[in-house]
């Protein structure tokens, strides 16, 4: 093979293990890949919680409580509602409420990736910023 047959070949393999690395990323990991330890003590009153569901639920006939999104997350029934507040909380949390959620509590990594998977939720930039956290 000539010097220019394998650089050309280097740099198809190269493009195609980027292209396959960008879709991982869009792709939440399993939650096996996430620790499964909430830190804090606020849990279910998470003010960070109720701050992000306010600001994005205000025109919701009924704002959705922090405990609401706990058992969303915890003990969940697998009502609309549920999953509408985990939509929510998956595209409108930012990368700092999601930490500080947690620190309060509310989740641990592993049970807020389990909670997304059950819903469905599982691509696109949520996804990219929970795989941040992922312990594997």
């Amino acid at each position: 093979m000539s010097d220019k047959s394998q650089e050309m070949a280097g740099k198809d393999t190269h493009a195609t293990k980027t292209k396959q690395m960008a879709q991982n990323l869009d792709e939440l990991k399993a939650p096996e890949a996430f620790d499964n330890e909430a830190s804090g003590q606020v849990g279910k009153n998470s003010p960070t919680v109720e701050g992000r569901l306010r600001m994005s639920c205000a025109g919701w006939k009924r704002i959705p409580t922090p405990e609401e999104f706990y058992r969303a997350v915890h003990e969940p029934t697998g009502n609309d509602r549920e999953t509408a507040i985990l939509l929510t909380w998956y595209h409108e949390a930012e990368t700092l409420e999601q930490v500080k959620a947690r620190l309060e509590g509310a989740y641990s990594w592993r049970e807020l990736v389990q909670a997304l998977h059950r819903v469905g939720l599982t691509r696109g930039e949520g996804a990219r910023q929970i795989n941040r956290f992922a312990v594997t």
